[in-house]
């Protein structure tokens, strides 16, 4: 998604937030950081999400300080989630076929909101069974992804976003398996991108007793740049036959190079926090999304 006017302060602001929650108030710093954000539009760089990780991995190179923040601030996520994770799990019950997918993917999609990178939107501590139940869908093709996931014999490969949202996705994941594919959980590489999932932190997390397979983007990138992400990630697109992609960067970032990304079908699952990105997914801000797409793979 290119980078719309309001995007401006929201990716400066989330960048010097990080500094300040790590304990560097430096004005100096501040600057150079803008000053480099200059750079990188002026270089014609006018995708958001690229510009965003360009300029993260800036600033932790400066500001080492910000990847622990981020470790400790991941760890206690996590831990969160995992407490609630049962409660969660309990509003499958007594639910079947279409009506317990359609939950797993609502519990999947709100774990969206617990996401620190933009300005505005505040990640809840945790999410009450009245925010679940009350959520709604308003970009809805979950139908469609049932309608093909329900016959199993499919490789799926499962794109992670943040670290709470990850541990939530293994509902979604388990239900996937019990209905035959075989699912690959991807995370980032180390040493992670604000409070997005590593391989390490999914470790912690139990992802690999959940999903088939679980490598790493090989990158530590908010989303798989083609340019940048592992040759094994690739192969592993290139034989998958459905994409789930979550959270706002993989859409943002996917949704321009479709048509060249080595796979088939792709469905974006997302809570869009900003308008810009409630626009582009054809939804509503604030509401679930889950969109069907197509890849570069016919």
């Amino acid at each position: 998604m290119r980078i719309y006017p309001e995007c401006i302060p929201c990716i400066l602001g989330v960048r010097i937030k990080e500094m300040i929650n790590a304990g560097k108030r430096d004005s100096r710093l501040a600057l150079q950081l803008m000053e480099y954000f200059a750079e990188i539009l002026r270089k014609g760089v006018d995708e958001g999400t690229i510009a965003s990780s360009m300029l993260y991995n800036w600033l932790i190179e400066k500001v080492p300080e910000v990847v622990k923040y981020y470790k400790k601030l991941k760890l206690d996520m996590i831990n969160r989630a995992m407490d609630s994770l049962p409660v969660y799990e309990g509003l499958l019950d007594g639910l079947e076929g279409y009506d317990e997918f359609r939950m797993a993917v609502k519990i999947a999609a709100l774990g969206n909101l617990f996401d620190t990178g933009v300005m505005g939107h505040e990640s809840p501590a945790s999410l009450s069974v009245e925010d679940i139940l009350q959520a709604r869908i308003s970009l809805d093709h979950t139908k469609k992804l049932y309608g093909l996931v329900k016959q199993g014999g499919l490789k799926i490969i499962y794109l992670l976003d943040n670290a709470s949202e990850a541990v939530l996705d293994t509902i979604l994941m388990d239900l996937l398996r019990r209905y035959g594919n075989h699912v690959v959980a991807v995370a980032k590489e180390e040493p992670g991108f604000q409070n997005d999932l590593t391989v390490d932190d999914a470790v912690y997390a139990g992802i690999d007793h959940v999903a088939d397979e679980l490598i790493s983007t090989g990158t530590n990138s908010s989303s798989i740049f083609l340019d940048k992400i592992s040759q094994e990630l690739l192969k592993k697109l290139e034989e998958s036959d459905i994409v789930i992609a979550k959270g706002m960067a993989h859409f943002e970032y996917m949704s321009l190079v479709q048509d060249k990304l080595p796979a088939g079908t792709i469905f974006y699952v997302l809570v869009p926090k900003c308008q810009p990105v409630a626009r582009a997914a054809g939804g509503e801000k604030g509401t679930i999304v889950v969109r069907m797409a197509r890849g570069g793979r016919r």
